[in-house]
């Protein structure tokens, strides 16, 4: 797929983050020919949801088109291969040797893989090419989603999701005979959670639309409608490790720390506690412990991470898996070297004029750091709230600094100017640039302040629509 296209990021993200594992890793032999080339390197990568993009292997291609190389420490799941501006999934297990053919100018609808374990590659390519080619707008789940969002009920919606999920399922029944039980399953149960996480961020979709279209209007739906979760029960180890899975069982989570204890938004440490000890009603086995960590990840991008000491000492203690426990440890400690008091780290970054700006030569003022991108509904949703906050600031003290992390350089400009946004902009291509990986930027918007040195004053500080609240904080900074 073309890796210019952002909008699909913004309404599902779908299948980026879900990488099944199992058994200890082997190595993995992946050759093939690529026709109508580019000389950049053909590479093998998967991603974490912590840790963003992990690198597994890298080829130089040949005059002839031709590639080889050998992965090691492979573990069964889905990766991307990638090679110039295309991209795509294919699925990995110990011991195999998967070999591609495709032609570069026509990349999705020419792969064709062999070799051992290649049906569960060519079945997501062929996925791929029935229901998210963006060059099919027709027939792009996406397309339809976003079509029919602003004209469907919240129940309407729904059935929409439960039709979704249905035709991509005979669509994968119909490969089932090729498939390994396994990934079967693992996909089955994939898109079962998908379009439960749909359905909960009906609410979010509709104000982004709002947003972007004046004749949409957004919508409030009675408790109801979230019906859907009363009765799940997270205890499928197999989807452990698949973020659809997790997503929807944080969100049950999040209805049952409201319902139980009043826990509107986890805020505070003694929220988060209150949420890791909750999640035992609604998970066990690796599902509970991957649910836990989803839950003190997610609060260390929000609260400051020198807080956080006795809830990582928490999951150290618990049974959770030693893996589990590393990825926590080096989140927090990553987390805990852009806390308050640290020396924002430095970058270079170009601006609307094609500069080469850096943080260093932006000293002198205090800086409200925001990270954003075109397609990003929070983010665009808080631009509202930025010429007020404006005028009840010193602009001659303050200055509002935005990196962009759109993948498409036009797509950022054009979205500056939709919006008016004054202010220092600059452009970091994508969440794998250098930029948004040394601030830990794992979703947005994030925001940070510094000082006229650059040393951090809040690693999570209030967002444009808390109005006042932020107003106050940065008018104090000032005056320290």
């Amino acid at each position: 797929m073309d890796i210019k296209g952002r909008f699909s990021d913004m309404l599902m993200l779908v299948m980026l983050l879900h990488i099944g594992i199992i058994a200890v890793g082997q190595d993995v032999l992946f050759s093939g020919e690529i026709k109508n080339h580019h000389d950049e390197p053909v590479s093998v990568f998967r991603f974490d949801k912590f840790e963003g993009r992990i690198d597994m292997g890298s080829a130089t291609i040949q005059e002839d088109g031709s590639f080889s190389m050998e992965l090691y420490d492979i573990k069964a799941g889905k990766y991307y291969w990638q090679h110039n501006e295309e991209r795509t999934n294919i699925y990995l297990m110990p011991d195999m040797h998967l070999r591609v053919t495709v032609d570069y100018q026509d990349f999705d609808r020419s792969l064709e893989y062999s070799g051992t374990g290649a049906d569960e590659s060519n079945y997501l390519a062929d996925h791929y090419n029935t229901f998210l080619n963006h060059k099919d707008q027709d027939d792009n789940l996406y397309a339809i989603v976003m079509n029919k969002i602003s004209k469907l009920s919240p129940d309407e919606y729904k059935n929409l999701m439960d039709s979704l999920y249905n035709i991509q399922l005979i669509h994968l029944n119909e490969w089932k005979s090729k498939l390994s039980d396994e990934f079967y399953t693992k996909t089955k149960g994939e898109f079962y959670y998908q379009s439960l996480d749909n359905k909960y961020r009906y609410t979010w979709m509709r104000d982004y639309i709002s947003q972007q279209n004046s004749s949409v209007d957004p919508v409030e739906i009675e408790d109801s409608y979230f019906s859907f979760l009363e009765d799940l029960y997270f205890d499928q180890d197999m989807l452990a490790e698949n973020s659809y899975y997790i997503e929807v069982a944080d969100q049950k989570l999040s209805r049952y720390n409201l319902f139980n204890d009043d826990i509107r938004q986890v805020e505070s440490i003694e929220d988060v506690i209150s949420s890791y000890k909750n999640a035992t009603h609604i998970a066990e086995g690796m599902s509970l412990h991957h649910l836990r960590l989803n839950v003190f990840i997610n609060a260390l991008r929000r609260m400051n991470a020198s807080e956080f000491e006795d809830p990582v000492e928490m999951f150290m203690n618990s049974e959770a898996p030693a893996e589990l426990k590393e990825k926590l440890n080096k989140y927090y400690r990553k987390q805990l070297a852009l806390s308050k008091g640290n020396v924002a780290p430095d970058f270079t970054l170009i601006n609307l004029d094609g500069d080469s700006i850096s943080l260093r030569s932006l000293m002198g003022k205090v800086t409200y750091l925001d990270f954003w991108a075109s397609w990003c509904a929070p983010c665009i949703m808080e631009f509202k709230h930025l010429p007020y906050l404006k005028e009840k600031v010193d602009l001659e003290k303050i200055q509002f600094l935005y990196i962009s992390i759109d993948e498409d350089e036009e797509s950022w400009r054009k979205a500056v100017e939709k919006h008016q946004l004054s202010g220092v902009h600059l452009w970091a291509k994508g969440f794998q640039h250098e930029v948004p990986k040394l601030y830990q930027v794992r979703g947005i918007p994030k925001y940070f302040i510094l000082d006229a040195d650059n040393i951090i004053l809040d690693d999570n500080p209030p967002r444009p629509s808390t109005g006042e609240i932020l107003i106050e904080l940065l008018n104090g900074y000032i005056d320290q």
